[in-house]
């Protein structure tokens, strides 16, 4: 028997709200924390305080533990933006809040905006934001600079950081139309034409050439970068792998979907069929050495059904002969 849970108290309703909810929904699936502890990443007292109400869980952590109880890991999303936005505000009561996308004119709107919406949605780990954009779509440095207000995003970098932060596709057109006002508004204040315009473009060139130069310096004299994190690290192992065995089509047609990485585990979403059982016996093998050539020794693959509730999505955990524990 398991240590008794104490009543959740916390003066942010969003993460008393969340608590609750995740303690409900592993109630319902009539699971302990050890029994979820199987079924997820991470381990029994790392679930227990992920609902003690102490401070908001981290998100992987949250999508975990719905996903175990089969339970929507979107609506455990909404739930964490919304105790960590609640978060925030307590820190900074004063914040003056940005424009809607609609009301953006200029370019210190547009940052303003991206910096509450980077809140809003929860204000994950920007290397965590980089991994779920997808390689290269959302470098995190580039989205340190934005909330910094050094630069702005580039088009692609912008919709990908949409799509991270769950912004509905009606919205995101709002948004896209307030980037492009913004980068306009850039340039009002070029002469039209003549010599002063020339004069003008020379000055910027000259500019621009400067900060060139000082990035050029800046980047010889850099510290090293930190190491990949152990969750970037086994994503690109496993994109590695992959084409190393040429299996990127075999999982695209039976649209197995690689997600979720966290450390030695790998999350994977398939249909309700015999696929996950065919995905053990066919690839998984031949995947779990490829890893462990790249020091990745003990990785685990959990499988999930996505199943459709009503008008939304629920993520259930697929128990399988080597499902959670290393081969």
């Amino acid at each position: 028997m398991g240590r008794p849970e104490y009543p959740v108290t916390s003066a942010n309703q969003g993460l008393y709200r969340l608590a609750l909810w995740l303690r409900q929904a592993r109630h319902e699936a009539g699971l302990t924390n050890a029994e979820l502890a199987a079924r997820t990443p991470f381990n029994a007292s790392t679930l227990q305080r992920a609902t003690s109400g102490d401070r908001v869980p981290r998100l992987p952590v949250v999508e975990a533990y719905a996903r175990g109880c089969g339970v929507s890991a979107a609506d455990a999303r909404r739930m964490w933006r919304h105790a960590r936005w609640i978060e925030h505000r307590a820190l900074r009561p004063y914040g003056k809040s940005a424009p809607l996308p609609k009301l953006i004119s200029d370019a210190a709107d547009l940052l303003a905006a991206v910096r509450e919406l980077y809140y809003k949605s929860g204000a994950m780990p920007l290397r965590e934001m980089e991994v779920r954009a997808g390689h290269g779509r959302l470098p995190h440095t580039t989205v340190h600079r934005v909330l910094n207000g050094t630069t702005m995003f580039e088009f692609g970098q912008l919709v990908a950081f949409l799509e991270v932060c769950e912004v509905s596709e009606k919205e995101q057109k709002d948004w896209q139309t307030a980037w492009m006002r913004a980068w306009r508004h850039r340039g009002m204040y070029a002469p039209a034409s003549g010599p002063d315009r020339q004069m003008y473009y020379a000055r910027e060139l000259e500019r621009l050439n400067e900060v060139r130069e000082s990035v050029d310096s800046w980047r010889r004299v850099r510290p090293p970068q930190r190491p990949p994190s152990m969750a970037h690290s086994l994503q690109a192992a496993w994109e590695r792998a992959v084409a190393h065995h040429g299996l990127g089509e075999y999982l695209h047609e039976r649209s197995i979907e690689a997600r979720g990485f966290h450390r030695d585990s790998v999350l994977l979403w398939v249909p309700d069929d015999e696929t996950g059982r065919d995905f053990h016996a066919r690839a998984a093998g031949m995947l779990r050495d490829a890893l462990r050539r790249e020091s990745h020794e003990s990785v685990r693959f959990f499988l999930f059904v996505r199943e459709e509730d009503g008008d939304r999505a629920v993520e259930r955990f697929l128990p399988g002969p080597e499902v959670g524990s290393a081969a």
